[in-house]
């Protein structure tokens, strides 16, 4: 059990959106993102739900892919720097709605695809360059490479997962290449394959290298595979193949139970503090969850979830893994994909949404203040400040707020938890450093909420104090 079941400290924020503390004690308000380019993914279809990082080692280049679909076909765009460019031989007729797994192997992108509405597995394909095949005349690393729904890299060798060959379905199996020779790859079906236990009418979720393991999820399970040993580590599954990403070699992931990580030892649920949000995700939403790192933060973008009557529309819940913190960031635009790209030496965080765009997540350093140039909604309510006495009515005089950047921030206050700010007793914090306000409000405790909505210079609050006295008997 973790230490949010016991105690909850009274300096620990009640609720907040798109707020951190990206400092010790100093809460700012959040950078946000931009287009990752002027132009739109495509033209003629929106919804932007595949992005890979595909680097080439012979040449240098580094590209990001974005994939979309459309009513009639789906297309494979890459771009380096500037605007999107169609692959040669990108586009898949008449596959408006598949789902894309890729990996970095051999100076290519190898993809495995999957229609979700026909019920069908698609060819695999490789990316060279910018041209785009599924014919093994053109890549002969094809040749008897099995389709599949998900596609990794373990020890130098590729797996396919969730596989289908010869009109077969093998939900529970991953097959992998040969060693390679020369810069080539075969593929032998018959021998080079695992098993992980048909018989748990379960499938094969995804997969990740990490700790020098190939750590394998299903629904309902997790296991481990070393080329020697192959078990069974935990009946904990994963429920969104996209939510599965690693920060510093540590995997993270996402179930209806919560968020998770994985440091070699047993899964640990993490997400305990911020299970209000797991439990108000809609059901039909949890295989469209969608993770992203960026920098040592894990992202995971749940959808709109409602809390405590609080909205919170196109909701991310991030933890720092540094401080082992979670908060709360809101977008102007959903995630259907997202992933790491190096763009001008510099590492970002990107997400495709359904608005034709793929978007970059910014830090402080990039000076970026706004959502896609939408003023950035935030606030944050404290606890119930009681003064340690919460059975004595009380007057509330001074109030002084400390703030380095106070950006016309402005305040409410809730009596005794009653969900009901009163507008009257209210104001704006209007200098920074040292602001002093006359409250005289009369309640036995107080919630205070800080708020505004901007795309200016990022407030910065440290705390503020206040005067209490007993309120008169009479």
């Amino acid at each position: 059990m973790g230490v949010w079941d016991f105690q909850k400290p009274v300096t620990e924020l009640s609720a907040s959106k798109n707020i951190q503390e990206d400092e010790v004690s100093v809460l700012k308000r959040v950078p946000w993102y931009s287009k990752a380019a002027s132009d739109q993914v495509n033209t003629w279809t929106n919804n932007v739900n595949f992005l890979a990082h595909y680097f080439q080692n012979s040449t240098g280049n580094r590209y990001l892919i974005g994939g979309s679909n459309s009513s009639t076909a789906y297309n494979l765009e890459y771009r380096t720097t500037s605007t999107w460019t169609a692959l040669t031989g990108g586009s898949y007729a008449l596959r408006a709605n598949a789902e894309l797994s890729a990996v970095n192997y051999l100076d290519k992108l190898f993809i495995v695809w999957y229609d979700a509405t026909d019920s069908e597995y698609l060819l695999p394909a490789t990316i060279t360059g910018t041209v785009h095949t599924t014919s093994t005349w053109t890549d002969t690393n094809l040749t008897d490479m099995p389709s599949g729904k998900y596609i990794v890299e373990y020890n130098d060798l590729i797996y396919v997962l969730n596989a289908y060959i010869s009109s077969n379905k093998y939900p529970s199996s991953a097959y992998y290449c040969d060693t390679p020779v020369d810069w080539s790859i075969t593929w032998d079906n018959t021998v080079n394959f695992l098993e992980f236990w048909q018989q748990d009418w379960d499938e094969i979720t995804w997969a990740a290298n990490s700790w020098n393991r190939l750590v394998v999820f299903k629904s309902n399970s997790m296991w481990t595979w070393d080329e020697s040993n192959k078990k069974k580590i935990a009946s904990i599954g994963c429920d969104s193949y996209k939510s599965i990403k690693q920060v510093n070699w540590i995997l993270y992931w996402f179930n209806r139970n919560g968020l998770w990580r994985w440091d070699w030892a047993l899964p640990q649920l993490i997400s305990g503090k911020v299970q209000p949000f797991i439990d108000a995700i809609d059901q039909s939403a949890l295989s469209s969850v969608v993770s992203t790192v960026n920098g040592l933060e894990y992202r995971t973008f749940i959808w709109t979830v409602t809390v405590r009557w609080i909205t919170y529309t196109n909701c991310w819940i991030v933890f720092d893994a540094r401080r082992e913190k979670f908060y709360i960031r809101c977008t102007i635009s959903n995630a259907l994909s997202a992933t790491e790209y190096v763009e001008s030496w510099k590492k970002r965080s990107y997400f495709g949404s359904n608005t034709w765009y793929a978007y970059k997540f910014s830090t402080y350093i990039d000076w970026v203040n706004s959502d896609d140039w939408n003023d950035i909604d935030y606030f944050f309510m404290t606890n119930a400040l009681d003064m340690w006495n919460p059975h004595i009515e009380k007057y509330l005089g001074k109030t002084t707020f400390y703030t380095l950047n106070w950006n016309w921030l402005k305040y409410v206050i809730d009596a005794d938890k009653s969900w009901e700010f009163k507008e009257w007793v209210s104001g704006q914090i209007n200098e920074s450093n040292i602001y002093n306000n006359d409250l005289w409000a009369s309640w036995h405790r107080f919630t205070f909420k800080f708020f505004n909505k901007d795309s200016g210079t990022p407030m910065e609050f440290e705390w503020f104090s206040l005067e209490s006295n007993e309120k008169e008997s009479t």
